[in-house]
């Protein structure tokens, strides 16, 4: 919900940032559009990938929370869990152990709850260091999902813009461009 209402926050920065190309003083040349648009948004150098600079608008969007989410938010709902299981262990242990101690339970029976305790908190700790790695991995592979979605969305545009030939083909390629990204900002 929260990337969809940011999403439409950035499609009219997406329009822009198209004019941009388009525009008399930050135009690229006609080899140099047509190339990029060949390449599915990319140019030679990476500096240059439309597909790239098409995402900026949203990551600029949704960056600072997005890195909450996952730097902080999860990370606190994964420890909090992770310490009431450790808790709720260690209360019925406790209580385990009282009432075994009342029955008259052997004492080397004891010590054995005793260390299973440890060892299962041990556990739980380790399955929060391995949820939460595994939540960074995660991230990382979610950011980089972006820019092959704007690639994707964008593939159409790029082979009809570079099949553009003629006379006149650069601003035609340009009209072309500004049209799509203008119609489709709202998917």
């Amino acid at each position: 919900m929260f990337i969809a209402k940011e999403r439409v926050n950035a499609r009219p920065k997406s329009i822009e940032i198209v004019k941009a190309w388009n525009n008399d003083t930050t135009s690229f040349p006609w080899s140099t559009y047509k190339a990029i648009c060949r390449r599915n948004g990319a140019f030679r150098n990476p500096e240059q990938n439309w597909n790239k600079t098409l995402t900026e608008p949203l990551m600029q969007s949704i960056g600072k929370p997005w890195a909450d989410f996952f730097n902080q938010g999860l990370e606190e709902i994964v420890s909090d869990f992770v310490e009431s299981c450790n808790r709720y262990l260690q209360t019925t242990i406790t209580q385990l152990l009282y009432t075994a101690g009342r029955l008259g339970t052997n004492p080397t029976t004891l010590a054995v709850l005793r260390a299973q305790m440890k060892n299962h908190q041990k556990r739980l700790d380790q399955v929060k260091d391995t949820t939460l790695k595994m939540i960074r991995i995660r991230q990382r592979e979610y950011n980089r999902t972006f820019v092959p979605a704007i690639e994707r969305g964008m593939i159409t545009v790029y082979r009809e813009v570079a099949d553009i030939t003629g006379r006149g083909s650069l601003k035609k390629m340009h009209a072309k461009m500004l049209e799509y990204v203008s119609r489709t900002k709202g998917q």
